[in-house]
């Protein structure tokens, strides 16, 4: 063959070749939309829960309680959201993967996927069928067990080295709704082990960026192989808040034996016969801690089901707080954490039910109620019989979250109180002396202050007025303010501040135009202006005793001046108002800005905070004297009253 034409072919079949791997390596790297396989996962409260809160609700606005309504009210309409990921085992069973903090206190979530035109596409009440209690893992089934995806994210539980570049993806919040957000970072520590996580070996902290929202969704890294395009190393689940980006996720490794608990629950709903065994084995298990000298407390908690709070849950945390000395930590718990803390107030009934101490009858399993054998798997509820302290005890299991729990027990004989009994039992001013989450509630307030203004740094000004009871020159004005504020807690000490505030300051002074000693040159100014200011603080909160506080907040604060105005006296003492042009552009400035600085006692005061207070305002920015280049400010020190009333907001994102 001619050379010329073996380097034709030669160049041919090179480019080619070159054709047909960038087509196979389009193809394997081809996009895919990963919003497609990533779930905003919402959460739907038990009926009976929901329709506590909305009694408690109504309870508390016939009896004027407006601020405990709105709590009640925002917990009845709003549930908790974050994000999941879709895996689909080899046999094709479809699930989505989550933390167990996003979906506890659910009967059922719904999943939403987010398509390429902006809609969602929505699969309502999907049931949570497993959850681990011991590490923040859960695992939801698609309604019906339907089998929506072909494929999911491949689990890659490779070790992965500092310097790793990853991804995370998932639903954070923003004003106070999911959004979508996709972002990149590198393995920080490989094997991070942060004090207070037991219960695993070691974390992956990475820099990738998570927010609110986020748990429960995919880290990720590249993966040409997968559909996706990338393979999950890890579950998002904690994020810290006093480090930038230094984030934490449960490691891919441990996520083959929660699957695998996932399917084994699955399969025994659908065997009443395992349903059976597996409830008279959790009954066992129950009684032999109970007949323990070291309980696991943590065990029996977790025997607690969330079902029972709706119907039971508030009784019982009236209960506690009817025989417990230390009122004030339950009552921050429950503002903090409402379904929480009740589901903990059965536990400690039910601890009390079973009367554990008693020796000469340990307590024992006895059997699964004889006319409730055949209704497994078909009931909600199964009742089984124990001996506790010689009396034979009936308790009630209802299966969720793949594992049997108690929905049902008589409760001890303990000081129960309705509603209306309680009004004064809990409130949101209480919770101000918690450790809020930031965006939790606001306290929204009106104030009015009243005191003295002056001038200060005036290079004129040291001279008496010419006639007795005008004044001396330099002489303080009087000055009030009256406005509105809002406050968010972002921990129980600091907190953030913004105000609204319609603020009268003014000052006496000597000026002279030219300056000399020519007294015909002479005028005294009264000058009293109207502002609109609004400032920024920042606060410290220190509780001292129950109900009350003190506070201090300092911040800057623009002055918009609104209604200039005032008077002068000549040096025959003849009074004239000041003209408008004494306030133009040039010699004054009508954006001001002032350092605000303030200190407040409050007191609660039903349901609301009354607030004494102190306040210096001294401006930075204001008025230029003729002629001389210097500045001269206000200085105005006030006190007086505001009133603070909290509004509980929506609940947080997970």
């Amino acid at each position: 063959m001619p050379k010329r034409d073996r380097a034709a072919r030669s160049c041919v079949v090179s480019l080619f070749v070159l054709l047909s791997a960038l087509v196979v390596t389009g193809t394997a790297t081809a996009q895919v939309d990963l919003r497609q396989y990533v779930a905003l996962i919402e959460t739907n409260y038990h009926q009976e829960t929901r329709v506590t809160f909305e009694t408690l609700a109504k309870h508390f606005t016939s009896q004027g309680e407006k601020q405990l309504a709105e709590f009640f009210d925002a917990y009845a309409k709003a549930g908790g959201f974050g994000t999941g990921w879709v895996y689909v085992a080899a046999n094709g069973d479809n699930f989505v993967i989550t933390n167990r903090h996003v979906v506890s206190q659910a009967a059922t979530v719904n999943l939403s996927f987010e398509q390429p035109d902006g809609s969602y596409k929505t699969f309502a009440d999907a049931p949570i069928v497993y959850v681990d209690d011991f590490m923040d893992l859960a695992v939801v089934q698609f309604p019906g067990g339907a089998k929506v995806f072909a494929h999911g994210f491949p689990i890659d539980t490779s070790f992965k080295q500092d310097g790793t570049q990853l991804f995370s993806a998932g639903f954070p919040a923003f004003g106070g709704k999911p959004l979508w957000q996709f972002s990149t970072g590198i393995v920080t520590n490989s094997r991070a082990r942060p004090v207070g996580f037991p219960g695993y070996d070691y974390l992956v902290q990475h820099s990738a960026q998570i927010d609110k929202g986020n748990s429960g969704g995919p880290l990720m890294v590249r993966d040409a192989a997968s559909v996706t395009g990338f393979a999950v190393i890890g579950v998002n689940t904690w994020k810290a808040t006093q480090r930038e980006n230094t984030n934490f996720s449960i490691p891919a490794k441990v996520l083959p034996a929660v699957i695998e608990n996932a399917r084994k629950a699955v399969a025994m709903r659908a065997s009443a016969p395992a349903m059976r065994t597996a409830l008279e084995q959790t009954c066992r298990v129950l009684a032999a801690e109970l007949r323990s000298p070291n309980p696991d407390v943590e065990k029996i908690h977790q025997f607690i089901s969330y079902a029972q709070v709706g119907r039971r849950g508030w009784d019982a945390f009236e209960g506690i707080l009817g025989a417990v000395d230390d009122k004030k930590t339950w009552e921050e718990s429950f503002f903090e954490d409402p379904i929480e803390t009740m589901r903990t107030s059965l536990f400690y009934l039910f601890w009390l039910s079973l009367d554990k101490h008693q020796e000469a009858s340990p307590i024992e399993f006895r059997e699964v109620s004889a006319a409730d054998q055949d209704k497994i798997g078909k009931a909600e509820a199964i009742r089984t019989e124990f001996l506790a302290g010689g009396k034979a005890t009936e308790i009630s299991w209802t299966w969720e979250y793949g594992q049997w729990r108690v929905v049902d027990f008589e409760l001890p004989a303990i000081a129960k109180a309705q509603p209306s009994e309680q009004q004064e039992a809990a409130k949101p001013e209480d919770a101000q002396q918690a450790a809020p989450e930031f965006g939790s509630y606001i306290l929204v307030g009106a104030s009015f202050y009243a005191g003295s203004s002056n001038g200060y740094g005036n290079v004129y000004g040291s001279a008496e007025f010419p006639t007795a009871g005008t004044g001396t020159a330099d002489d303080s004005v009087f000055s009030w303010s009256a406005g509105l504020s809002v406050e968010v807690p972002v921990t129980s000490l600091f907190w953030i501040e913004g105000q609204l505030n319609l603020v009268k300051k003014g000052r006496y002074y000597q000026w002279n135009s030219p300056p000399d000693t020519n007294a015909s040159n002479n005028i005294w100014v009264r000058e009293e202006i109207l502002y609109l200011q609004v400032p920024a603080m920042a606060e410290l909160h220190v509780s001292m005793v129950e109900g009350l506080s003190f506070t201090l907040a300092a911040g800057p604060a623009v002055n918009i001046a609104v209604a200039p105005g005032g008077l002068y006296w000549d040096y025959l003492n003849t009074q004239y108002n000041l003209p408008s042009t004494w306030y133009d552009g040039s010699y004054f400035n009508p954006i001001a800005l002032s350092a605000v600085a303030e200190a407040s006692v409050r007191f609660g005061l039903g349901g609301s905070l009354l607030c004494i207070s102190g306040k210096v305002d001294y401006d930075l920015t204001t008025d230029f004297n003729y002629g001389s280049g210097e500045t001269s400010h206000f200085l105005t020190l006030s006190g007086g009253l505001s009133w603070k009333f909290p509004i509980v907001l929506k609940k947080a994102p997970k």
